[in-house]
């Protein structure tokens, strides 16, 4: 996200972020003005994605300690320290 965004600054920089939109090291952003801007927001139930991300987590990890999916020397660089 930060290379798209960091692109739409160098060449979108009027349309993405008008002249006086964002706070200025002196200059408060004209965003503030608005007070429903940011409203506020209830919590979120939706906690699924987390539980989803270990199960992926876990679905590589199996892959790569596996004989498939492991490379030859991970096993000697994770215990280099011992």
């Amino acid at each position: 996200m930060c290379v798209l965004h960091n692109l739409l600054i160098q060449r979108e920089s009027t349309c993405y972020t008008p002249p006086g939109s964002v706070d200025t090291a002196d200059t408060p952003g004209l965003w503030r003005q608005n007070e429903n801007q940011l409203p506020d927001l209830p919590p979120s139930t939706a906690h699924n994605s987390a539980g989803e991300a270990v199960k992926m987590r876990e679905a590589f990890v199996d892959y790569m300690m596996s004989p498939e999916g492991s490379l030859a020397y991970q096993l000697d660089y994770v215990n280099r320290c011992q």
